[in-house]
């Protein structure tokens, strides 16, 4: 009797460790989004997306939200705005970073565009972001990736590969 227990609590508990084993690798399985082009008329500029997010578009044509289809909580914004307020690029860039911590911070420049690659966080949350600033045509660009901190090391290389595509047309 004492043996089937035994037997009986050995093939349960192998059991459990199969079951929470799959979970796991299933949670942490590499994704190979699929990508499309996404031009944005208004503000010429251009980036690759993952088809399978959910999209909006603003009635103004400043930008696409991408929203993951399983987790509303990863996000993906990029929209482009004109200089209307008249900020430098460093006062921008202390306005979109008002109560956030900074984890990094580079510096990026592409011909007449200047630009920031930045990584903060708020609450639970952790983003990556970059804004550039054209000053021949006085516009900010900004993509904005976001995710739960649980899931942003799961995410990053996506959101790496998106923030590399930016091609802005001016």
């Amino acid at each position: 009797m004492n043996t089937m227990i035994l037997s009986f609590k050995l093939f349960c508990f192998i059991l459990f460790t199969f079951t929470l084993s799959c979970t796991t690798i299933d949670k942490v399985k590499p994704f190979n989004w699929e990508m499309e082009a996404y031009h944005n008329e208004r503000f010429e500029f251009t980036l690759n997306i993952p088809k399978e997010f959910k999209t909006k578009y603003p009635d103004n044509g400043d930008g696409i939200t991408l929203i993951h289809p399983q987790n509303n909580k990863i996000k993906i914004l990029a929209w482009g705005n004109h200089n209307a307020l008249f900020q430098t690029f460093e006062q921008r860039i202390q306005e979109i970073n008002k109560g956030q911590r900074i984890v990094d911070m580079k510096d990026i420049n592409l011909k007449h565009i200047k630009g920031k690659r930045i990584i903060s966080e708020v609450n639970d949350s952790r983003s990556l972001r970059i804004l550039f600033y054209d000053y021949d045509n006085d516009i900010f660009y900004s993509i904005l990736c976001e995710s739960p901190k649980s899931d942003f090391n799961q995410y990053q290389k996506l959101f790496e590969k998106i923030l590399e595509s930016i091609h802005i047309e001016s």
